[in-house]
């Protein structure tokens, strides 16, 4: 073996190494279990959470209202599936023969789309019941509320503090925002996701110490525009109300987390697929 050939070797073997020693110290750190309430109280002192009024910014797909906006996205999906269809059926080649097809596709698509269009007014009524529910949702304070909760059951001090009368001397502050309520997909009247978003932060003489932002998806729990809104927006409001608690538990785990550091941690819930709300299993 030439000196070249043992040189390289020598920095695969390190690299492997490395690698190794790398990843056990990964599991070793994301094995240590959380702090206890006496190392909490020592961290945090008591915990005064309050929730911040500033409601979530709103990011909702709406269906396709006019006949040229849904044609216009029968094009576009047209082009897309053929091609995402054939990568995932033969790579490359597959892609390929996607690419051919798509043509035919695509004025298939143009035209389902002309008379695929949702009218206007139907979908200024979903959203109407939409956007009331998010208003009335009260985000920020549920969180908070779940979030005291949580911490109280880990033995830590914790109360609720009112935005506009903070009245209670506390050591540290956790601030809760609502920072998004989205609900995503692509198509003429697509399946839609919802997605939740909110943000905490632990301050303490001043000073950030911890934050956490925390993100609910609902995953293969899909709707359509209009579906969202049934009943007085029902499946929204029994999404958000599990979106929610899960948002909760997960932000106290990272108050509980071992590091002291500042983090920021972004967390996916995904619904159970029975139809019965509950904690999702934590997919960080």
């Amino acid at each position: 073996m030439g000196r070249q050939s043992r040189r390289q070797s020598i920095i695969g073997i390190t690299a492997v190494a490395l690698a190794v020693f790398a990843a056990a110290l990964s599991g070793c750190a994301a094995g240590r279990p959380p702090i206890t309430g006496v190392e909490a109280r020592a961290r945090y002192g008591t915990i005064g959470v309050i929730a911040l009024p500033e409601p979530p910014a709103t990011a909702f797909e709406r269906p396709a209202t006019s006949r040229g906006e849904a044609a216009g996205r029968g094009v576009v999906l047209g082009f897309g599936i053929p091609l995402l269809v054939g990568f995932q059926a033969a790579g490359p080649p597959g892609m390929l023969m996607g690419m051919l097809a798509s043509p035919v596709t695509m004025v298939a698509g143009g035209i389902y789309g002309v008379f695929a269009a949702t009218p206007p007014e139907d979908v200024e009524r979903a959203a109407s019941a939409l956007d009331a529910a998010v208003s009335a949702s009260q985000i920020a304070e549920r969180v908070r509320d779940g979030l005291v909760e949580r911490l109280r059951l880990a033995g830590i001090d914790a109360v609720v503090l009112d935005a506009a009368a903070p009245g209670l001397t506390v050591d540290t502050i956790v601030e809760i925002k609502a920072s998004e309520i989205a609900l995503f997909g692509v198509g003429i009247d697509p399946d839609l996701s919802l997605r939740l978003s909110v943000v905490a932060r632990a301050i303490r003489e001043g000073s950030e110490i911890r934050s956490s932002t925390r993100t609910f998806d609902s995953g293969p729990r899909r709707h359509t525009f209009e579906s969202w809104a049934k009943a007085d927006a029902t499946p929204l409001r029994l999404q958000v109300t599990t979106a929610i608690g899960w948002i909760a538990n997960r932000i106290g785990d990272d108050l509980l987390n071992p590091s002291p550091e500042v983090t920021s941690s972004v967390g996916h819930g995904v619904p159970r697929t029975d139809g019965a709300s509950g904690d999702p299993e934590d997919q960080q």
